[in-house]
């Protein structure tokens, strides 16, 4: 119906060969802004999942055998994941229970419930502290290549084309050619910490121009547009690795 009279049976090769009009085939477009997103290779997704893992050591000390072992147990799916991990130490039979949880992911908006187990994050005044219940929040390892601290942004002029250089506490970040007027480097990469960036600028008379600038960047510091939140809710959990694990 698609073809109209513009088709070709062949029923020895049971082969069909057909003209059909633009307006039945879809459309391909590319977009260059995702082109290095689509180019990334598909990564196949199993509805379900099962890993066991254990790691086990042992040996002999002043004429006593002893052992040791680390098992952890993972069943996840499409964007949920449940987790359970335990430890043998060698001075006891009993086998510790570490942390259980599960975890609901939502990739795209860089946010994940949590259920079970869990490590409150430390602040300025405080400590990090062990408890069980619910963390509902940001998740930025959904999106290990994303850059959540701010970056630098270097601003300077170059008289006639030149070469330029920028370096972060002695490490070369960027070697480039630059043409004559002023220029503007942006999402310069920097460690924690305080430092210095220093850019060099070279003509092809050999005259250099030094630029010279401190920084300090804290891993609490988040780039505009980020935002990181989270809510907890449950109960501390004391003596941990021991026999007498609780919640209070």
């Amino acid at each position: 119906a698609i073809a109209d009279e513009n088709f070709t049976l062949d029923f020895t090769a049971v082969l069909v060969e057909m003209t059909v009009a633009g307006r039945y085939l879809k459309e391909y477009g590319i977009s260059i802004r995702n082109v290095r997103a689509e180019t990334k290779p598909d990564t196949p997704v199993s509805s379900l999942s099962a890993v066991l893992a254990y790691d086990l050591a042992g040996g002999v000390e002043a004429g006593e055998r002893w052992s040791s072992g680390l098992f952890e147990a993972t069943l996840a799916g499409d964007k949920n994941t449940c987790l359970s991990r335990h430890l043998q130490l060698p001075e006891g039979d009993d086998l510790l229970r570490l942390e259980s949880y599960c975890l609901w992911d939502w990739p795209q908006q860089l946010m994940s419930l949590a259920v079970g187990d869990g490590v409150t994050r430390s602040n300025t005044f405080g400590q990090p502290v062990r408890y069980g219940g619910v963390r509902f929040g940001s998740d930025f390892g959904l999106a290990p290549g994303l850059v959540i601290q701010p970056t630098l942004m270097l601003n300077g002029s170059a008289g006639v084309p030149s070469t330029l250089e920028i370096w972060v506490d002695q490490m070369l970040t960027l070697r480039t050619e630059i043409p004559p007027g002023p220029f503007e480097i942006s999402d310069i990469p920097v460690q924690t910490g305080a430092g210095e960036i220093r850019a060099v600028i070279q003509n092809a008379l050999g005259t250099r121009e030094v630029l010279t600038q401190p920084f300090y960047s804290d891993p609490g510091l988040l780039a505009p547009g980020i935002k990181d939140w989270a809510i907890e809710l449950g109960r501390t959990r004391e003596d941990y690795l021991t026999a007498d694990n609780r919640y209070t």
